[in-house]
């Protein structure tokens, strides 16, 4: 795989490489999971590649202040 992660609809899978610093791979998985969910809703948004980055960046950067408390 070349990619830090990927959604695999047809397995209902998300697939992370892990040779990665944490924190790129802790952004890669909620990005595959804003594809993920946004599917399960038949959503046209996870075609938006531009759009699913930028919901992701903030809703892990939301994670992350969370758990550093």
């Amino acid at each position: 795989m070349n990619a830090i992660g990927i959604w695999e609809p047809d397995k209902l899978k998300i697939s992370l490489r892990g040779d990665q610093p944490d924190t790129v791979i802790s952004a890669t998985f909620v990005h595959e999971l804003v594809h993920a969910s946004l599917d399960s809703l038949n959503d046209k948004l996870s075609y938006n590649e531009k759009w699913v980055d930028n919901y992701a960046q903030v809703l892990h950067q939301i994670l992350v202040s969370f758990s550093d408390k």
